[in-house]
């Protein structure tokens, strides 16, 4: 009797690994099921195109602008290669000031040999993509709706935090997006084009 047993309990520590093993199945397609059901409801994040036919490209006026050295002049001609679906109806003079002191605050900063060769090009688009998005982003956002009395500790985080989203952090001269024949990954603008470019 202890023989029958004996093989009794073997039998059963013999069909132990395959239980634990098929629960282990069940469980793991149980958490990737729930897993793959949690995802469907999160947005899809939507892929970023250049806009094509009528409108895609923003062209600006000719400008001169005096460089860092005080010595040179840039005579320059911009154009802005705008993303798929970008809405330009917010676009009022406010906005084209706006975009125009921001070309203008990056062009006056360099000296001129900082503006030729493929590689300082290449540099100078993406900062000019750069200041003018941080532009364009600020007056795409939408008024918030009123809210309750700040206190002053209240308006002054607001305010640091507006100054870092807007205009007042640095562009980074490493920035390398991921398309490579792009100036920025989301833009609007996504590509910079120098429709004329010369010292004098």
């Amino acid at each position: 009797m202890s023989e029958a047993k004996k093989e009794e309990g073997g039998k059963k520590k013999g069909k132990l690994p395959i239980i634990l093993a098929v629960v282990l199945i069940l469980g793991g397609g149980g958490y990737f099921g729930m897993k793959k059901g949690g995802d469907k409801g999160k947005k899809e994040v939507p892929k970023v195109e250049l806009a094509h036919g009528e409108g895609s490209v923003i062209e600006m006026e000719e400008k001169l602008y005096n460089l860092a050295d005080q010595a040179t002049f840039l005579r320059v001609t911009l154009a802005f290669h705008m993303k798929k679906g970008f809405d330009g109806s917010h676009i009022t003079p406010d906005v084209t000031a706006a975009v125009d002191d921001a070309v203008l605050s990056v062009l006056t900063s360099k000296r001129p040999q900082e503006l030729f060769g493929v590689a300082n090009q290449k540099k100078l688009k993406r900062e000019l993509a750069w200041a003018v998005n941080s532009q364009l982003h600020h007056e795409e956002e939408e008024p918030e709706e009123p809210k309750k009395k700040k206190g002053k500790k209240d308006e002054k985080e607001e305010k640091e935090h507006e100054e870092e989203s807007h205009g007042h952090a640095t562009f980074d001269p490493h920035f390398e997006p991921e398309d490579p024949n792009w100036d920025s990954d989301d833009g609007p603008v996504l590509k910079v084009y120098f429709r004329a470019l010369a010292v004098q």
